[in-house]
C-alpha cells in the first residue's frame, strides 16, 4: 500500500517514518531524542553559572517543545504548524539552529566550573 503524505520529508517526517518502517524505528527516534534531552537536563544540573544554566534550559525547552509539538501535530492532536522534528526533519535552517543550540550548550558545559563574579 502506497501512502501519500504531504511534506513527508519535512514537517511530517515522523509520520512518514512510522508508515514506512514501523513502530520500532519511531520508538528508537523518540528514545534517542529523549536521551538527548535527559543528558541536557543532567548538564544543566551540573552548571554553577546561572547564565549557562539558563542557556541550557532554553536549549532543553526548544528541543522538547519541538519534539512534543511535531509528534502531536503528526497525530492530529495539535494544529498544523511548521514545527520540525529536531535533527530529523529535512531543511537547512532547522538543522543549523539545532546544531547552534547544541554548540552553545556544549560551550556552556565546557565552562561549567567557572563562576563569574561581576560585582567585585
Amino acid at each position: 500500500m502506497q501512502l501519500f503524505l504531504y511534506e513527508g520529508h519535512t514537517d511530517f517526517v515522523f509520520l512518514n517514518l512510522l508508515a514506512q518502517y514501523g513502530l520500532v524505528l519511531s520508538f528508537f527516534i523518540i528514545l534517542i531524542l529523549l536521551l538527548l534531552i535527559s543528558r541536557l537536563i543532567a548538564v544543566s544540573n551540573m552548571m554553577k553559572d546561572s547564565f549557562g544554566k539558563l542557556l541550557t534550559i532554553g536549549g532543553i525547552a526548544l528541543i522538547t517543545i519541538e519534539l512534543i509539538y511535531n509528534i502531536g501535530m503528526n497525530f492530529g492532536y495539535l494544529p498544523l504548524a511548521g514545527m520540525p522534528l529536531p535533527f530529523i526533519s529535512y531543511g537547512l535552517m532547522p538543522t543549523l539552529i539545532h546544531a547552534i543550540v547544541i554548540g552553545v550548550v556544549l560551550s556552556a558545559y565546557r565552562q561549567k566550573d567557572l563562576q563569574f563574579n561581576i560585582h567585585s
